[in-house]
């Protein structure tokens, strides 16, 4: 896994798509509120909020740690699409992860012709050719990603293969705003185990 620094990745940019990146775009934070971001770095698993352009104005400890480019305020789409790292953490990069997320992207700016962000979002996406192939050919048939089970590798862990649990919620306050965090699979399966096992018991 390619563990760059920030000029690193800005010089495997620039040398990549023949040209430097784009500025990081300013996040709104306006939505986080104190309660929200303390329920935030509270949480044991990664923990994010992603906005309709997929700009992530607030992460936890535990995202930041599973998911570096975070430190570095890359747009969730952006790094999973186009980022050559993300291509080694992310495992079956364009089956489970490129084809469901484009096709996410693809109808959220079918429904927000409008929505600037999104389309500077959308542009940028197709620069890389195997993302504009894939974004193209996707169309409209994924809305979101909770209940996903995809598979990772997570920085110091070497080839130990990861599988996590994407859970998706609404910000009711502004729907647009989207709460994800991510659960490894392993402990969802013990705590069913757990659970079967002292209902059991009760009965």
């Amino acid at each position: 896994m390619l563990q760059l620094s920030e000029d690193e990745r800005h010089t495997l940019y620039t040398y990549s798509v023949k040209r430097p990146p784009e500025p990081v775009p300013g996040v709104d934070t306006s939505i986080i509120d104190p309660a929200l971001a303390k329920f935030i770095h509270m949480q044991p698993y990664p923990c994010y909020v992603s906005d309709q352009g997929w700009d992530v104005p607030i992460y936890n400890a535990a995202a930041g740690a599973q998911w570096r480019w975070m430190s570095h305020g890359t747009n969730v789409m952006l790094w999973a699409l186009t980022q050559p790292e993300a291509r080694l953490q992310l495992i079956d990069w364009e089956r489970s992860w490129a084809i469901p997320m484009a096709a996410q992207l693809h109808l959220a700016a079918h429904n927000n012709p409008n929505h600037e962000r999104l389309k500077e979002v959308v542009r940028q996406v197709c620069e890389n050719e195997d993302a504009r192939r894939i974004y193209w050919e996707e169309g409209l048939r994924r809305v979101h990603p909770d209940g996903s089970r995809r598979r990772v590798y997570l920085p110091h862990h070497h080839d130990r293969e990861f599988e996590v649990v994407f859970l998706a919620f609404p910000l009711l306050r502004d729907p647009s705003y989207r709460l994800m965090t991510v659960v490894p699979a392993d402990e969802c399966a013990r705590y069913a185990e757990a659970s079967t096992e002292l209902f059991s018991q009760a009965a």
